[in-house]
């Protein structure tokens, strides 16, 4: 069984020195000055691996709670120290572990006080399983509040996983730290909100999200608009949002936006990378880590567009490549649409060198739910989102060419006006190479060692794609005069065939017609809303990509959990 991972803020740069002084490293791990300090003057500390003009930035605890994602980038830092294959005089690694330090100290130095409680290794993941096990209890409380099951009074209720810290002695919490400590226990107090909040704090210690931190943020018009207090969702539901709290407050003053000193340490750090001369800021991966999924389509801010002279459909491109690479490490889902979240990373995806923000695990329940199961946190979490990122790297030319192979493809169905959207020509590309794996084979060692393209294998994708263009067509417009049920059991049939595919590819043994009947009969018990909302959107004509990646991480997450496939309980 793998060790229990869990790292407070002291426990971080033990490692990261122990890293920096092993002797037998293959490339030397760099403390740079850091790229600036927090409200209450903690360091923002940057590392570097490598001299090379590429630059890679990978950044984790954006969201303190969330500190896999800083556990993971040091065991990143660990595993490209030792990669001798890693072209130190091409690229650089710019790691920034802790985005966020007040917010990583403020939920881990809480944590440590439940943790400390137990001696062994097997105690403290015991420990983990039961707060894992409460904080999803808690985020269900708003499905049952809606279904009628339990009181609205409910929502509002100190949740069980912060009742496990009602008993801890506040006089050790954050001792060192006086006035981070006086600035959270008086948001604490001001709203009468539970001591436990301060276990999954999100916030720096002003409680203000930094991800949600940027003057374009849509979230802050409707908090000024609102005519009563605004509250959190799922397992935050006891906390508010147009206050400074524990999450999703993203400013000080609503009506007078101001960016926080850590994203003003970002902006500025990558703006000095970007006009260096002789670098080029290549790639940034901003870790999160919920629900094992990648974020990578750049939103379409057209004043950002404009103000920066953004190639747009290049940037999206060259995000969606990336991802189908990254994928080929860590098999995570990629969502197609606009990140509605991140806000911050939006800003940060148009303005520099690609972007995929990587959510790292399915467990949820930050911040200790995902360490709860250490051998999945070891060989499902970090070892292929590591093998992932090192794939990225070896394959950068290969997207580079890829993407510019697709654009010159676009480029042709433009002059020809056909109706396309830019995510659908890879999948389409895929297609047609991977059902002629010759063909495959050729079109890869053309890209991975040509920079310009034959013309004949552009002008055979090209007759090829309009040939599958056509075939959409005629397919959607057949479809188009299906109704609702029609549409939606066509679409269901094959979402439902791919989803069995993935399972079973994951299993000893294929699952039985009986668990397929009784896996379809959960999925319509237990998520009424989302079946309802898909038959919506058949009905009229909307996308369902969405919906169905939605279910898609739903239905992974529950069997791996031993749900769905198993009879109800009458």
């Amino acid at each position: 069984m793998e060790k229990f991972a869990y790292m407070n803020y002291d426990d971080v740069y033990k490692k990261i020195t122990e890293i920096i002084n092993n002797q037998n490293s293959k490339n030397k791990v760099t403390k740079e000055k850091p790229i600036g300090y927090s409200e209450y003057g903690l360091p923002i500390d940057h590392y570097t691996i490598g001299t090379g003009p590429k630059h890679i930035v990978v950044s984790g605890s954006y969201h303190a709670a969330e500190i896999i994602t800083t556990i993971f980038v040091v065991r990143l830092m660990e595993a490209m120290s030792k990669d001798d294959s890693f072209k130190v005089d091409e690229y650089t690694i710019d790691f920034i572990p802790i985005v966020n330090p007040e917010g990583y100290l403020i939920t881990t130095s809480m944590q440590d006080l439940y943790l400390n409680k137990y001696q062994t290794e097997e105690e403290k993941i015991a420990a983990a399983k039961v707060y894992w096990a409460s904080y999803r209890a808690d985020a269900t409380i708003p499905v049952k509040v809606k279904k009628g099951e339990l009181p609205e009074s409910s929502l509002r209720e100190k949740k069980s996983y912060q009742a496990l810290f009602d008993d801890v002695n506040l006089d050790e919490y954050l001792r060192d730290y006086p006035e981070i400590k006086e600035s959270v226990l008086d948001i604490v107090n001001k709203n009468n909100y539970p001591i436990g909040v301060l276990a999954a704090w999100t916030a720096n210690a002003s409680g203000i999200d930094l991800s949600q931190n940027v003057p374009y943020n849509p979230a802050i018009k409707k908090l000024i608009e609102a005519e009563e207090s605004v509250y959190n969702h799922l397992a935050y539901a006891n906390t508010r949002k147009d206050v400074p709290g524990p999450v999703n407050t993203p400013c000080r003053n609503l009506k007078s936006f101001s960016f926080e000193s850590e994203n003003l340490a970002i902006l500025n750090f990558f703006e000095n990378l970007y006009h260096e001369k002789g670098t080029e800021i290549i790639a940034y991966f901003n870790y999160h880590s919920v629900m094992g999924k990648m974020y990578q389509r750049p939103v379409k801010e057209e004043g950002m567009i404009n103000l920066y002279d953004i190639d747009y459909e290049k940037k999206v491109i060259e995000n969606y490549v990336s991802s189908k690479i990254f994928r080929t490490g860590n098999a995570y889902d990629i969502i197609e649409s606009e990140d509605p979240y991140s806000y911050i990373n939006e800003f940060l995806r148009l303005r520099y060198g690609i972007d995929i923000q990587v959510e790292l695990s399915r467990m949820g329940s930050n911040p200790i739910g995902p360490l709860a199961d250490p051998d999945t946190f070891e060989n499902v979490t970090v070892k292929p989102n590591i093998n992932a990122f090192d794939y990225f790297i070896k394959n950068y030319d290969f997207i580079k060419n890829y993407s510019a192979f697709i654009g010159s493809l676009i480029s042709k169905l433009k002059e020809d006006n056909l109706e396309f959207d830019v995510l659908n020509i890879y999948d389409l590309i895929d297609k047609i190479t991977k059902e002629n794996p010759t063909l495959y084979t050729r079109l890869q060692e053309e890209l991975r060692n040509k920079e310009s393209h034959n013309a004949h294998v552009i002008s055979y994708f090209y007759d090829e794609l309009k040939k599958a263009l056509e075939s959409n067509k005629k397919e959607n417009e057949e479809v188009k005069g299906l109704d609702v049920e029609d549409k939606f059991n066509m679409s269901f049939h094959l979402f439902l065939s791919k989803i069995i595919e993935e399972v079973n590819s994951k299993r000893k043994e294929d699952l039985t017609k009986e668990e397929i009947d009784l896996l379809i009969d959960n999925i319509f018990r237990d998520y009424p809303e989302l079946i309802t909302n898909i038959k919506y959107n058949s009905l009229n004509n909307l996308s369902t990509n969405n919906l169905y990646q939605e279910l898609s991480l739903i239905i992974h997450n529950q069997i791996k959990m031993g749900n769905l496939l198993n009879k109800p309980r009458r």
